[in-house]
């Protein structure tokens, strides 16, 4: 059997004395995309920053290709994007780029920051003007450009879309297509579920500090006699 993309083993979280979630076990495959729902406060961006050991489990155990996420070599092939995106007021957007692409071993290069901010229809005056001159929708997106040409294989995002106007939306939704079609794995948390079939295969929503569902979008919808992934999601988190 192969060994998992990314495991939780029987992981608990906690602030202070505050339980965020106990006992959550699960699995993902390489090329398994995967989207993470629950309301706000939920934990679903603790549970994406324990992937990246920017948060230590109480309990248990995460694992990147079967190493503990502790150690530097497990992340290596992973990029993670935060839900508020942000850079030091006075770097440029190059400068930025090349400070995170620096983290992956990786040399900045303008031709091919150009061509992935074309995909989001980034002006290439982005990655000359300060991170202060641009709005949190371009620093959303430059955000992603530098997920992407990081060449990971795993994509952990949080909240993608957030802040993100209709055609930026439609212009990420079909770049993270585009990215599965790589052979990259999605590992995202959201509240856009109309897409939810063409960015993931898998759907996992956390609720009152465990997973009260773990199946397909098409199963989701199905629960509910209208059809619509919301009303599935609603009628789970009543429960």
């Amino acid at each position: 059997m192969n060994t998992p993309l990314l495991s939780f083993e029987d992981v608990s979280a906690r602030f202070d004395t505050r339980e965020v979630f106990a006992g959550l076990s699960f699995t993902l495959q390489s090329g398994q995309s995967t989207a993470l729902l629950g309301l706000n406060g939920a934990g679903k961006s603790t549970l994406l920053r324990l992937a990246v050991d920017l948060h230590r489990p109480y309990t248990g155990q995460v694992s990147i290709h079967g190493m503990a996420v502790e150690n530097p070599s497990a992340r290596a092939g992973v990029a993670w994007l935060p839900e508020r995106v942000t850079a030091p007021h006075y770097l440029r957007g190059r400068e930025w780029l090349a400070l995170l692409l620096a983290q992956h071993g990786l040399a900045y290069s303008h031709e091919h920051a150009l061509a992935e901010c074309a995909h989001f229809e980034l002006p290439s005056s982005v990655l000359d003007a300060p991170a202060r001159d641009s709005s949190k929708g371009m620093m959303q997106k430059l955000g992603l450009v530098a997920c992407l040409l990081s060449g990971s294989d795993l994509l952990l995002l949080d909240e993608p879309m957030s802040g993100l106007d209709p055609r930026a939306k439609r212009l990420c939704r079909d770049r993270l297509i585009a990215a599965r079609a790589e052979g990259r794995t999605l590992f995202m948390s959201t509240h856009d579920l109309e897409d939810l079939a063409l960015l993931c295969e898998r759907v996992l929503v956390l609720h009152a500090g465990r997973l009260v569902f773990d199946d397909s979008p098409s199963a989701l919808r199905e629960l509910h006699p209208t059809g619509k992934p919301e009303e599935g999601l609603l009628l789970l988190l009543k429960n």
